[in-house]
């Protein structure tokens, strides 16, 4: 990652490049519209420029807007899903905003991508500090707002360094160039010194939460990648609870007081099984070992914690139903957690 040079972020893949312009607003001005990227010195104009000279990377320009983006006129027209086209009317205003060609202007606008919107300035702290806490719940506050001030610390070292000014073309198309941006410059390896207290807990979380290609996750993924599993254990997780859930609201449309006294009967004998066993887990991997047990405890007594057959004494069903709980903070994948 690159802080405060071509653009406020540019961030480096092994393939790929991120452009990242990213816009404050207080909420009292409104919300943003197409005009206010056109204006001025305004955001567009700033990633075209980048764009410019760095248009034969493979790379994406990229929007982060704090505060909604208006409802009304073309801002939402650059919220495009894989595959759709461009709209006529997006690349009319920005062609005319930039005084650029139609075509040259589609060209740009490929590789144009609107964000969702960050937390607000006043919450951008306790955002960050809650996912740095859900990756180390062994670690008390006061570290966890420590490893946050280093990593505050060496963002804005970043960012004071001085910028190469009008050679920053060079360090995107010449390899030689890159060692003159050092300094404002973050590694992996830096990353990863910054959060070292974090031990191996680093990762799917953060990651999940902050990947834009990615929806919000649920509780349950949350806590299941909080709790290391891998993305397969997660998918599984999510699929058994939806199949749980369509079995509790069919038993449900039955008598419904009784169905709901059988439907919260195995719940409980549930909820206290899971908790039970993850009370005993591991620090290492505690979602892999708890999906193990509880494997092994569903298909060895169905009988006993689904005597009303609420789940069919399905043992997928029932591990979907513990899922469930998952999903409603009544079960958690870490002991301790």
């Amino acid at each position: 990652m690159i802080a405060e040079h071509v653009e406020d972020v540019v961030i480096e893949y092994p393939d790929r490049f991120i452009f990242l312009q990213i816009k404050t607003r207080d909420a009292a001005r409104g919300m943003w519209t197409l005009t206010d990227l056109l204006g001025g010195d305004g955001a567009l104009h700033s990633l075209y420029r980048a764009y410019k000279y760095t248009r034969k990377l493979a790379a994406t320009y990229e929007l982060l807007l704090e505060q909604p983006c208006s409802p009304n006129g073309n801002m939402n027209l650059l919220r495009r899903g894989g595959g759709q086209s461009l709209d006529p009317r997006l690349i009319e205003q920005v062609r005319a905003g930039l005084s650029i060609t139609k075509k040259e202007c589609a060209a740009f606008l490929l590789r144009v991508r609107l964000r969702s919107p960050p937390p607000t300035r006043p919450e951008i702290d306790a955002t960050n500090l809650r996912l740095l806490g859900a990756q180390a719940p062994q670690l008390r506050q006061v570290t966890i707002a420590e490893i946050y001030a280093k990593c505050l610390s060496r963002i804005e070292d970043a960012m004071c360094a001085a910028s190469l000014g009008q050679e920053w073309p060079s360090y995107m198309i010449e390899p030689t160039a890159k060692g003159k941006l050092k300094a404002k410059t973050l590694s992996r390896g830096d990353c990863a010194g910054c959060l070292l207290a974090l031990k191996n807990t680093v990762g799917a979380l953060l990651t999940r939460t902050m990947d834009d290609s990615h929806p919000a996750p649920t509780n349950l993924q949350a806590k299941l990648l909080a709790a290391s599993a891998p993305k397969q254990l997660v998918d599984d997780a999510v699929r058994l609870r939806a199949l749980a859930a369509y079995a509790e609201y069919t038993h449900l449309a039955g008598s419904l007081p009784v169905a709901q006294r059988e439907l919260e009967d195995v719940q409980e004998r549930l909820r206290i099984r899971a908790l039970a066993i993850v009370a005993l887990l591991p620090e290492v991997n505690p979602a892999s070992n708890a999906w193990k047990e509880l494997l092994a405890i569903v298909h060895g007594c169905a009988a006993q914690l689904d005597p009303n057959c609420v789940y069919a004494q399905d043992p997928m069903l029932l591990l979907g139903a513990i899922c469930g709980l998952s999903d409603q903070c009544l079960v958690d994948w870490r002991p301790n957690a």
